[in-house]
This record gives C-alpha cells, sequence and structure tokens, in this order.
C-alpha cells in the first residue's frame, strides 16, 4: 500500500521544512535584536545621553522657556568635544557636551539635532531629540508655608521674612526672588503702614509692630514685588493674616 504524502511534499522535504522554519525564527530573533538598539528620544547614535541639569530630575526632556537650560550630552563611545547640538528655532550655545538652550518663544515642543563629524570632518546630523517646552508657573508669595488666614504670632516672627515659592515646576533653582513689600495694618481703628521695604526680611520695625499686635488683629502685606527670568518683575497679590492662639 503506498504511503500519501500531504501538500505534494516528499519524506526527505521534511528536514528542509524544518531547517527553513528555524532559519526563519533566527532571522527574526536578529531583527527583534537590532530594532530593541536602535536610538530613540533621548538617547541618540553611539550611545548619546541627554539631562538638563537645570532639572531636580536632569533626566526628564523637559526645557523652561525664558532661561538659559543647562544641556549636557555624554558618549558611551565617543569625546564628548565631537559632538554638538543644534536646533532650527530658539538659540543653543556651548561645546564640548556642555550647553545653555533657551528655548523659543512659541511653541510646546522643541527639535534637538546631535551632530558629530564624518571621516571628513564635517558635521553631520547623526540623532535629534524631542524636548517638551514648559512656561514657568507664577510665583507665589508665602509666609511659614501660608498665603493668608490665621497664624500665630510666634510663628510669625520666626519666619522673619516672606519666601517666593513655584509651584507645579521642575527646575532646581527658583527664578524669582523677593526684591520689596509693604507691610499695613489696623490698630484702635488706625491704618498703619510702612514704608516699601527692600528685600525680603522684616525690618526691625516691623518685627516691632508685629509683635504688639492683639488677638485677632489682621495685618498685610502689599505690593510684594519679586524679580525673574531676564529681569521681568512682578507685583503679586497682597497676603492678609490674623493674629490667632
Amino acid at each position: 500500500m503506498k504511503s500519501e504524502h500531504l501538500s505534494g511534499h516528499k519524506p526527505g522535504d521534511c528536514r528542509n521544512i524544518a531547517l527553513n522554519t528555524s532559519m526563519l525564527m533566527l532571522i527574526i530573533t536578529c531583527l527583534a535584536l537590532f530594532t530593541s538598539g536602535l536610538p530613540c528620544s533621548g538617547q541618540a547614535a553611539s550611545g548619546l545621553h541627554l539631562s538638563n541639569a537645570s532639572l531636580l530630575d536632569p533626566a526628564k526632556h523637559i526645557v523652561y522657556r525664558g532661561i538659559e537650560n543647562v544641556i549636557s550630552l555624554r558618549s558611551d563611545s565617543l569625546q564628548t568635544d565631537s559632538i554638538l547640538l543644534q536646533a532650527k528655532s530658539g538659540t543653543i550655545s556651548g561645546c564640548c557636551g556642555e550647553f545653555k538652550a533657551e528655548a523659543p518663544d512659541s511653541g510646546q515642543q522643541w527639535m534637538l539635532y546631535v551632530l558629530m563629524p564624518d571621516t571628513a570632518g564635517i558635521f553631520q546630523s547623526v540623532d535629534s531629540v524631542i524636548m517638551e517646552i514648559r512656561d514657568i508657573p507664577d510665583p507665589e508669595a508665602i509666609i511659614a508655608g501660608k498665603s493668608g488666614g490665621k497664624i500665630k504670632k510666634e510663628v510669625l516672627l520666626a519666619a522673619d521674612s516672606l519666601t517666593v515659592i513655584v509651584r507645579n515646576c521642575y527646575l532646581k533653582k527658583n527664578p524669582w526672588r523677593i526684591t520689596s513689600f509693604k507691610l499695613s495694618y489696623t490698630r484702635d481703628y488706625f491704618l498703619y503702614e510702612f514704608e516699601q521695604r527692600d528685600g525680603c526680611r522684616f525690618a526691625d520695625q516691623q518685627r516691632s509692630a508685629m509683635s504688639n499686635l492683639h488677638l485677632g488683629a489682621v495685618f498685610h502685606f502689599i505690593n510684594i514685588r519679586v524679580k525673574g527670568p531676564k529681569g521681568s518683575i512682578k507685583v503679586l497679590p497682597e497676603l492678609t493674616f490674623e493674629i490667632s492662639l
């Protein structure tokens, strides 16, 4: 009785089919390994790594508008003096893997191009990195962590100064500082207002007045002026407090 073979294959073809299948699996495996090693956003060709030293977490691909972002490029295999960073908008200066970058005035993303010299010494783009552009949030003045409301006199005097903060911001250094403010309060139906005080610390006269405030007395910090990126000036909302137990 003759044996029948499916699909017209001869018995000797089974080994060929198995070999072809193994070869196909090997090719698929090699392709998977190859594509997993392709450069991605933030990790350029030749093992390049980008970081923003201006951030609390330098690995985040974020730049802030209005300031100089300190960008570093490192390579696993190349000397940093052969690496350049460029962009079609904004400004980038520096060399040897260390750059100062100012994001463009508009847009939410910024494409940075990584350049390396070819064998002829001509710089060519080898990779690109997309950075997210963020605006620095508006600053906020506080005293002892509070932006108003009831406050104990001893907590107020211990604070000794106004503080400016920026919420929801990854910057390592606060770009805003208080340049001046006024203190005013009402006592016995009379309004008392001190002259504009330079800096953020309480003057001796202000401290003396605050130490004499009675329970329930209301006082205000007004005309709080702050200086920020590129010398910009803002006047912040007044802070209103009430002395409590």
